[in-house]
C-alpha cells in the first residue's frame, strides 16, 4: 500500500465532499437514512484510500442495480453514483497529474460535451438540462478512470470480470420476473422483463453489450478465461435478452452477429438465420412483438402500428428543430417540456442540442469506430483481437440502435459501453508493446570509416606483417 495515497490531499477532500452533506443533514433533520448514507460513504472512502482501483470496480459492480433502488428515501442513488464517478474522475486526474486530452477519444468526447452544454443557455429549464449534461460528464469520467486504472492485462481481465459479475443480479431478478410475472412492465398487451432497470429497452441495450462481448469470448476460445462460467452466463443472458421484447436490441444483435460472421466467424452466417426463424415461429411473445411493427395496436399506439407511431412522432420533431436549429431547446427538454418520446437519438439531439450538438456526436461516434477498426487490424493476441472485434461490433450496432431508441440518455448503459471501449484501447496499447518486444528493430550497422586522402599526395606505407609468436 503506497503511503502517497494517504498524503494525497485530493482523496482527503473527496472524503469530506462525500460525507459532509449526508452527515450534516442527518444530524440536523434527524434522518436515519442520511446517517446510514453517511456511514456508507465513510466505508467507501476508506476503501478508496486503501485501493482506489478496487473502489472504482465496486462502483462498477453495483451500478447496474441502482436504478431499481433509485430512491433511497428522497435520495436518487443513480444520480449520486453519477456524481461520485465525476468526483472520482476529477480527483484521480489531479492525483495522477494526468492529461485526459492525451487519451484517444477524449478530444471528440469533450467537444461533444461542450457543444451539448451550449444548449443549456436556450433551455426553458436550465436545471433539468444541466442534470442531463452531468450524465454525459459521468460517462466521460468513467472512460477516463478506466483508461488510467486498468493498464495491465491482469487488470483488464479483472475489470471485464467485474462487468460480467455486475450482470448477475439483473439477470437473476429478470428470471424471477419471468417465472412469477412480478415486477414486469405491461406494454402492448405483453409483459416485458426489466431486471433491475427502469425500462425493458434499457435492459435490452445493456444485455446487448454484454452478449456481444460474451459471444466473441466463446467463439474465440475464452481468451479472457472463465470457460465454464462464460458459457453458462452467455446462455442465461441470451434467454433473458429475448424476453425483454426489445425489438431494436434484437435487430442490432442479429446485425452485430452477421458482422462478426463476415469479419471472422463464418459459422455465424449459417447459424443466425435459422436461429431467428426458430425464435419468431417458436416463441409467441417474439412473434407478437414483431407483428406489432406492422399491425395496428390500440393498446399503446392509438390504432396505429409501431412503425406508423414512430413516423408520426418523428414528424413532430421537425417544427421543434426549425425553431432552434443551431443549439436546440436544451438537453432533456423534448421529453420533459414537450412530452415527446422521440425513440431516435439523432432526431432528439437535433431538437435538444441543434445542428452543432448532433454534428459533435457524429464526429465522436465515427472517430471512435474508426479507431476501433484500426485497433482490430493491429491486434496481435487473441485477447486483444477479441476485445477489438467486440468493440467494433458494439459501436456499429449502437449506431443503428440509436435510430429507434434513446440510448444516450441511459446513463448506466453508456457507462458500460465506454468502459469496455476504454479496456479495448488499453489492450491495444499492450498489444503494440508486446509486438515491439517480440520483433526488436535490427541493430544499427556501424558506418564504414571514411578514407581521407593524404594531402601530401604520398601514400601511407604498408604496415609490416607481424608473425605469430614474435613480439
Amino acid at each position: 500500500m503506497s503511503k502517497s495515497r494517504f498524503r494525497n490531499p485530493g482523496l482527503a477532500i473527496l472524503g469530506v465532499l462525500l460525507l459532509a452533506p449526508f452527515s450534516l443533514y442527518g444530524a440536523v433533520a434527524g434522518s436515519g437514512l442520511y446517517v446510514i448514507a453517511g456511514l456508507i460513504m465513510v466505508i467507501y472512502t476508506t476503501l478508496l484510500f486503501l485501493n482506489f482501483e478496487v473502489g472504482f470496480m465496486a462502483l462498477l459492480f453495483i451500478r447496474t442495480s441502482l436504478d431499481y433502488a433509485k430512491n433511497f428515501g428522497d435520495m436518487n442513488l443513480a444520480a449520486l453514483a453519477s456524481i461520485a464517478i465525476i468526483v472520482l474522475g476529477v480527483f484521480y486526474v489531479l492525483y495522477r497529474r494526468a492529461n485526459p486530452l492525451q487519451l484517444e477519444d477524449s478530444k471528440p468526447f469533450l467537444l461533444f460535451i461542450v457543444l451539448c452544454g451550449l444548449s443549456m443557455f436556450r433551455s426553458p429549464n436550465m436545471v433539468g438540462s444541466f442534470s442531463d449534461w452531468l450524465r454525459l460528464l459521468s460517462v466521460f469520467a468513467a472512460y477516463v478512470l478506466t483508461r488510467l486504472l486498468f493498464t495491465t492485462e491482469d487488470k483488464i481481465k479483472n475489470a471485464f470480470t467485474v462487468i460480467l459479475l455486475s450482470a448477475l443480479l439483473p439477470i437473476l431478478l429478470a428470471y424471477y420476473q419471468l417465472v412469477t410475472g412480478h415486477g414486469t412492465i405491461h406494454d402492448a398487451g405483453q409483459d416485458r422483463i426489466v431486471g433491475t432497470f427502469l425500462h425493458p429497452n434499457a435492459f435490452g441495450s445493456y444485455l446487448l453489450i454484454i452478449l456481444i462481448f460474451s459471444v466473441v469470448q466463446v467463439l474465440e476460445g475464452f481468451p479472457m478465461g472463465h470457460k465454464s462460467f462464460l458459457g453458462g452466463f452467455t446462455f442465461l443472458a441470451f434467454v433473458i435478452f429475448v424476453f425483454t421484447l426489445s425489438r431494436g436490441a434484437w435487430i442490432v444483435f442479429v446485425l452485430s452477429m452477421l458482422l462478426l460472421g463476415k469479419l471472422r466467424y463464418r459459422k455465424l452466417l449459417g447459424l443466425i438465420p435459422p436461429l431467428v426463424l426458430v425464435a419468431v415461429l417458436g416463441v409467441p411473445a417474439v412473434r407478437n412483438r414483431i407483428m406489432d411493427l406492422v399491425e395496428p395496436n390500440s393498446q399503446y399506439a392509438a390504432g396505429r402500428s409501431a412503425w406508423e407511431w414512430r413516423l408520426n412522432t418523428w414528424e413532430e420533431i421537425g417544427p421543434l428543430v426549425k425553431e432552434e436549429p443551431l443549439i436546440g431547446h436544451g438537453l432533456a427538454m423534448i421529453e420533459t417540456e414537450f412530452g415527446i418520446l422521440t425513440h431516435n437519438d439523432y432526431l432528439r439531439l437535433l431538437a435538444e442540442t441543434g445542428i452543432i450538438g448532433c454534428a459533435g456526436y457524429l464526429i465522436l461516434a465515427f472517430s471512435t469506430l474508426r479507431r476501433s477498426w484500426r485497433d482490430y487490424k493491429q491486434s496481435r493476441t487473441r485477447l486483444g483481437l477479441s476485445l477489438q472485434l467486440s468493440t467494433v461490433a458494439m459501436i456499429s450496432g449502437f449506431l443503428v440502435r440509436q435510430f429507434a431508441d434513446n440510448s444516450l440518455r441511459n446513463t448506466v448503459v453508456m457507462i458500460y459501453f465506454w468502459v469496455l471501449i476504454a479496456l479495448a484501447r488499453n489492450m491495444n496499447i499492450l498489444d503494440q508493446a508486446s509486438s515491439e518486444d517480440d520483433n526488436p528493430p535490427p541493430p544499427e550497422e556501424e558506418p564504414e570509416p571514411e578514407i581521407v586522402p593524404d594531402p601530401t599526395g604520398e601514400a601511407e606505407p604498408e604496415p609490416e606483417p607481424v608473425l605469430e609468436g614474435t613480439l
